[in-house]
């Protein structure tokens, strides 16, 4: 692997985030905010999450959910439509929430950058 160093680097920052916890001197709202960054740097570097102990929410409520692009980004693996998704990030968040198709079409094409999942585009004619 080529940016192995940089994925390294990515389990250390998650590691550390993990152990901003309320035993270890942390306020709730701290140890959550913590937890959600180590979930999007998981999500964004391809990790596995079960790899690291994760704490319980120490605040119930939006703080602890999963983000937008978790919400996206697992209905577009799943298969769903971009009105699906939308409704999804809707139900999760609430109505209020401002995601757009377009939104849905940036997480669609950052996965296919990664390679998570096979572009929809034709191949070029040779």
């Amino acid at each position: 692997m080529a940016n192995r160093p940089n994925v390294e680097r990515t389990v250390r920052q998650v590691r550390a985030l993990l152990a901003k916890t309320v035993a270890n001197g942390a306020t709730a709202g701290e140890q959550d905010a913590s937890v959600a960054k180590a979930r999007d740097l998981c999500a964004k570097a391809g990790l596995d999450p079960a790899d690291f102990e994760w704490p319980p929410l120490a605040v119930e409520g939006a703080t602890g959910g999963r983000t937008i692009r978790a919400i996206c980004e697992a209905g577009i693996l799943a298969g769903r439509t971009t009105a699906e998704i939308i409704a999804l990030v809707k139900a999760e968040k609430g109505a209020a929430v401002k995601t757009s198709p377009g939104c849905v079409s940036w997480y669609r094409s950052k996965m296919v950058k990664r390679g998570a999942i096979p572009s929809r585009r034709p191949a070029p004619a040779q």
